[in-house]
């Protein structure tokens, strides 16, 4: 797999209150734990975004602000059968895990991002490894009304460049 390194995606990490299923960001945590820190995964529709561009990074936008850590992809399956037999043994353990937590249900299609866990984190890109900023971004960005807007509702692209010097969600525009 070919990886853009300053290619970022920020997904929107919020929670299902409807199905009770926990965000993106929730999710890269636990998977990371479930596979005792060795490898993390951000799970989507298959068809979510058919253009959705090559990245070498991704970033997750939860409680307005975007998260400190920003893993870096390892693989990128695009239309991945869920299954507890599943050929990979890190994904089989991924799905397994995520068929216990009510997450996914076995033979479910999704794209699948497999990630570099939390730690180690640094503070320069480093091939592979998760990148730790300097802080959390928040969000600034309001409406015409003057109330808070989104920095995104699903996706976003940035560059990690611009990612590892924002101050807030202003630079990044």
């Amino acid at each position: 797999m070919t990886n853009d390194d300053d290619n970022v995606l920020v997904v929107a990490s919020n929670r299902s209150s409807q199905h009770d299923l926990p965000g993106a960001w929730e999710l890269y945590r636990d998977i990371s734990a479930a596979m005792n820190g060795r490898i993390s995964a951000y799970i989507c529709q298959p068809a979510r975004d058919l253009t959705i561009q090559v990245v070498g990074r991704i970033a997750f936008y939860s409680s307005g602000r975007i998260e400190p850590l920003v893993p870096a992809v390892i693989d990128r399956l695009d239309d991945e059968e869920m299954v507890s037999s599943h050929k990979n043994p890190d994904l089989r353990k991924i799905i397994v895990h995520l068929i216990k937590q009510r997450v996914l249900r076995n033979g479910q299609r999704n794209r699948v991002f497999l990630l570099s866990p939390p730690e180690p984190a640094f503070s320069a890109p480093k091939a592979r490894c998760s990148i730790k900023l300097r802080k959390p971004i928040p969000n600034v960005k309001m409406d015409k009304n003057g109330d808070r807007s989104p920095f995104t509702y699903g996706k976003r692209y940035v560059s990690l460049a611009a990612l590892l010097t924002a101050n807030d969600s202003d630079d990044l525009e």
